[in-house]
């Protein structure tokens, strides 16, 4: 009773891919347009195309008349599926799903296959975490390289200077003798 106060009432519609929304209760012939207005009102390849929607319309409210008029005899759908033995059968394999052997492989082949993605995620990350730790080491690699190389250039000039230092000694000493030389 109350599904057919809810489907009584007025403006309710229906989407369908073909068609579009379309009423779902019959309407009045009073408040039906025909197709002469319809063609009156769009003109042109409108009105064809309003007119056969329309047509379509009635054609799919009449069949949704006759559904409510079956369910009203039989009121309750389920018990009369399940006087027809293949759709008993049907749900009873639905409730209680049956334990074979190619039903127990695609249970391993499920697992098997949750236990891959997990895999190949770890191994996405780890392979991450393994380009960071290269990127890391390169770096650290050409900070070495670079700190070497400072070493190295100011060994050279601590080498040059100690070779200056070495060459005006020696001047000097020379000219030390020298001097004591000849005095």
């Amino acid at each position: 009773m109350s599904q057919d106060h809810f489907l009584a009432f007025k403006g309710l519609k229906q989407y369908t891919p073909e068609v579009g929304w379309e009423s779902l209760h019959n309407e009045d012939a009073s408040h039906r347009p025909s197709a002469s207005a319809l063609g009156a009102q769009t003109g042109g390849p409108e009105a064809h195309q309003d007119f056969a929607t329309h047509t379509h319309s009635q054609t799919h409210s009449q069949s949704y008349a006759s559904t409510r008029a079956q369910l009203a005899q039989n009121p309750n759908p389920t018990r009369a599926s399940h006087d027809d033995p293949l759709i008993s059968e049907l749900f009873d394999q639905l409730k209680h799903p049956v334990d074979d052997e190619l039903s127990k492989n695609w249970k391993v082949i499920a697992s098997n296959v949750n236990a891959l993605s997990q895999r190949m995620d770890q191994l996405r990350l780890l392979k991450s975490q393994l380009n960071a730790l290269e990127a890391e080491t390169q770096s650290l690699r050409t900070q070495i390289l670079n700190q070497l190389e400072d070493v190295q250039h100011t060994a050279e000039r601590q080498l040059s200077v100690a070779r200056l230092r070495i060459e005006v000694s020696s001047l000097a000493r020379h000219k030390l003798a020298d001097k004591l030389k000849r005095s």
